[in-house]
């Protein structure tokens, strides 16, 4: 009964235009028909390419702000879903699942891991294991407030394997929330290959495409 309850003051909503849906589903019908793409692609300073289903921009923009600064959980297992829709062969037959870690500011602040919540969601879609690999090695200023070179600057070095951890000779599926410029995901594959990857496959939910994201 409480549960009940509870759905009926707190019901589910689609995160691309919050109309009420049933608790079963990720996003309305309209919007599930709607916003759909066949896979976008960047390709990284490292050589690596990132796939997204979705381009940066209107309800897909919206609902990742609220995802990653207003709380809303939930809108995770519609981003999964989404993502799922894009993998290739290459993909699947990764090792392991891991994630580009937040900032430990970032984290106090919000309380939770957008990355991470979505690499678990994939993890155990694609049933591979997820393994935290990375941290923070130095406090760095919030990307989306900087200039395309800034950003290059600011992450570069930002990241590290975490002790005890490598990777040598995995194939990784590395999971971010949006890929603008792309320096994140470059920054992170590189100290990855460094440290003996064989292979880093990038996917976000969304990617900007623009020249200077």
């Amino acid at each position: 009964m409480k549960l009940r309850w509870m759905t009926w003051l707190f019901p589910s909503r689609c995160p691309y235009c919050r109309k009420v849906i049933a608790s079963d589903r990720t996003e309305c019908e309209e919007c599930a028909e709607r916003i759909t793409s066949e896979g976008l692609r960047r390709s990284l300073e490292t050589g690596n390419i990132c796939m997204a289903p979705f381009c940066y921009e209107g309800a897909v923009r919206d609902a990742l702000h609220g995802y990653k600064y207003h709380g809303k959980y939930s809108y995770a297992d519609s981003f999964v879903k989404a993502v799922l829709r894009v993998l290739e062969p290459e993909h699947y037959q990764t090792d392991l699942v891991s994630f580009v870690p937040a900032s430990p500011k970032s984290l106090q602040k919000r309380g939770y891991d957008q990355s991470r919540r979505i690499a678990v969601g994939l993890a155990k879609e694609l049933h591979k294991p997820l393994v935290p690999l990375l941290q923070v090695g130095k406090a760095y200023r919030p990307q989306h407030s900087l200039s395309a070179q800034e950003r290059k600057k600011n992450v570069w070095d930002a990241y590290e394997m975490l002790p005890g951890l490598s990777p040598m000779g995995k194939r990784i599926l590395l999971v971010d929330d949006i890929c603008t410029t792309g320096y994140t995901l470059a920054a992170c594959s590189r100290v990855l290959m460094q440290s003996g990857a064989k292979d880093i496959f990038c996917v976000t939910v969304a990617i900007r495409v623009q020249n200077t994201g």
